[in-house]
């Protein structure tokens, strides 16, 4: 069954994902689910799970769905690269075309440096920044993570964590406490905590067209 970053996948990076087989559309389709507070996955090296976020990504920022994402991984340069990419992708022709130009932003015009490496998207009329993209590396200090955006002060309404645990460093017990404290007492709080899911199925509660108030998607490899 397509979902919204298929068709979007399809229509603007077809070079990306050349093959969707139905895992590849399952895993679209739960990150496509806007009601899904948090999401946590596993997949094998070739799954293509990086690939496939990173188009979801850039589809959740050029259709607005997200203000602020801060992206992470194991190593600050990792994260950086890849929000690279996707700030290249967002300039693509085939964006121009459909959506204007994002003409990306180092800083926000309208303030100071924004932080090291993170980016603006502006919009294509008003040329005032609408999106924040923020790359960190696990264990930074990420508490505290907020972006002018059109005047507002915003937390991160999206937390990408792709791949945050070293491989040298997997079985290592005393580095995996550290790590998991930090996902939980750092990282989880970057967010606006005072809104949260519903309890039981940790869901939101969203109106047609509404945006959630944050998530929190993980991955890594098995």
């Amino acid at each position: 069954v397509p979902t919204g970053t298929h068709l979007f996948g399809n229509l603007f990076f077809p070079k990306i994902v050349k093959k969707w087989t139905s895992k590849r559309l399952e895993w679209c389709a739960t990150l496509d689910d806007q009601t899904r507070a948090r999401i946590c996955a596993v997949g094998h090296r070739d799954f293509g799970k990086t690939s496939i976020a990173t188009v979801w990504a850039d589809r959740q920022l050029a259709m607005r769905l997200s203000r602020h994402i801060l992206y992470t991984s194991s190593e600050e340069k990792i994260a950086i690269r890849r929000t690279n990419i996707m700030r290249s992708h967002l300039v693509n022709a085939d964006i121009r075309a459909m959506f204007g130009n994002f003409r990306p932003l180092k800083n926000n015009q309208h303030t100071a440096t924004f932080a090291k490496d993170g980016w603006y998207l502006v919009d294509p009329r008003t040329k005032v920044p609408f999106a924040a993209v923020q790359p960190r590396g696990s264990n930074q200090t990420v508490n505290g993570s907020i972006a002018e955006v059109n005047g507002e002060f915003v937390r991160p309404d999206l937390i990408l964590n792709d791949d945050g645990q070293s491989r040298r460093h997997i079985n290592n017990q005393d580095v995996r406490r550290v790590y998991e404290e930090w996902l939980d007492n750092e990282l989880a709080n970057t967010v606006d905590i005072d809104h949260q899911p519903d309890a039981n199925t940790f869901r939101w509660n969203l109106k047609p067209g509404e945006r959630a108030p944050w998530r929190n998607v993980m991955f890594d490899t098995v």
